[in-house]
């Protein structure tokens, strides 16, 4: 049997916790939803490889509290070949470490937003 000792099961239950505040976003909400890149209104499930980088590498940029090896890590989390589920993990990464994310529910929303010039919450 294993043995653990207090001070590392205090850890594990203080991880467990704050698992529990993660943010929420199912694969199917993510895929479906919409995201602004400089040239179009893309998709998230069928926005080109080369988009959705780019549309990361803007939100990473953009956030001055990441460390530059947590800009590297996402960096090279998109830099292989990008499925659906390499979609919604970086999305929930990215929501995960508070960066400014910017998705919409649909595309009308999306074209509203840019054409007033805001950030979706």
């Amino acid at each position: 049997m294993k043995s653990t000792s207090l001070a590392a099961a205090s850890t594990e239950a203080e991880a467990y916790l704050s698992k529990a505040q993660l943010p929420k976003l199912s694969y199917n909400k993510a895929l479906s939803s919409w995201i602004r890149l400089p040239d179009a209104i893309s998709q998230v499930w069928s926005c080109p490889a080369e988009s959705f980088r780019a549309f990361v590498q803007e939100c990473i940029s953009t956030n001055d509290t990441l460390a530059t090896a947590t800009k590297n890590e996402f960096t090279r989390l998109v830099s292989g070949e990008l499925d659906g589920l390499t979609k919604w993990y970086t999305l929930l990464e990215l929501k995960a470490y508070r960066v400014e994310t910017p998705l919409f529910e649909s595309e009308q929303e999306a074209h509203e937003q840019k054409q007033a010039g805001a950030h979706a919450v």
